[in-house]
């Protein structure tokens, strides 16, 4: 390359880096205020969901955008595959192995339905296990489809203990896990205490962590990857969440209308009356 072209890549990336740096900063606090403006607004449903969906798609895309640049936002997926290469026993490969199948997009789909159709059979209802499937099948399809548009790399394969050809942003395994375990914990947590809700929260976490760290350890996805799996599954349990809510109102209306109509008693128990 002609030096005078070395010298002005050189000035160009010199001037565009901190810029690009401060707006992923301005969109990180952006998304950080409308979670924030989500948990204020808890006690309204819907507004409260559509905050906390655009915070967590803000931040989702910013992640894209700074892996699609090498942006600094990876600057710690190197440091973090290699310190789980360097801690890696015999134990922990064989539990790694095992929490990441529990972990996978067939299995979180095969959880779904089951405990959507035991949610349904005590509700009376299929509604739960229609969202319930339809929220972790809609959070595996989007997952495939930003793999193919980000196109990311995965580590190396002389790092990973299980080989993955795919493309690696996002974590499919996460994305799933925390769509199906979030969205359980939705349906599970109506009608219940707040104490009850917190630790089926703490639940959730604990499991999404746990298949989250074993595919950093297995070298098969970068931290940034499982972050923004994390989020995106997050993403969808919401959305399905509120869907949720929203045809269980629209059953009870609709039956109470029936029972108007009629003269006679219909059954116009919300979810969490029929599930208790």
């Amino acid at each position: 390359m002609h030096p005078l072209g070395i010298l002005h890549g050189a000035i160009v990336d010199a001037v565009t880096e901190p810029a690009a740096k401060d707006v992923a900063l301005t969109e990180l606090v952006i998304a950080g205020a409308a979670l924030t403006a989500g948990a204020v607004q808890a006690g309204r449903r819907y507004l409260s969901a559509a905050l906390y969906v655009c915070g967590l798609l803000i931040a989702f895309a910013t992640l894209a955008i700074q892996i699609s640049d090498n942006g600094w936002l990876t600057g710690g997926d190197g440091s973090t595959h290699s310190w789980f290469i360097a801690h890696r026993t015999h134990s922990a490969d064989i539990a790694a192995l095992v929490i990441t199948d529990l972990g996978s997009p067939v299995a979180a789909v095969t959880l779904a339905v089951l405990i959507g159709a035991r949610v349904s059979w005590r509700a009376q209802t299929a509604l739960p296990v229609v969202v319930m499937v339809a929220t972790t099948g809609a959070a595996w399809a989007v997952s495939t489809t930003m793999k193919l548009l980000v196109g990311r790399a995965r580590p190396p394969i002389q790092t990973q203990q299980v080989l993955e050809t795919n493309y690696s942003f996002p974590s499919g395994h996460v994305t799933s896990t925390s769509a199906v375990v979030g969205i359980t914990v939705a349906v599970l947590a109506i009608g219940r205490s707040r104490r009850v809700r917190a630790l089926l929260a703490a639940a959730a976490a604990l499991l999404i962590t746990l298949v989250a760290t074993t595919r950093l350890y297995l070298g098969v996805h970068w931290l940034t990857d499982i972050v923004a799996g994390a989020i995106l599954g997050t993403t969808c349990a919401i959305i399905g969440a509120t869907v949720l809510y929203a045809l269980d109102q629209r059953r009870i209306s609709l039956s109470a209308a029936d029972a108007a109509f009629s003269d006679a008693d219909s059954p116009n128990e919300s979810l969490a009356q029929r599930a208790s």
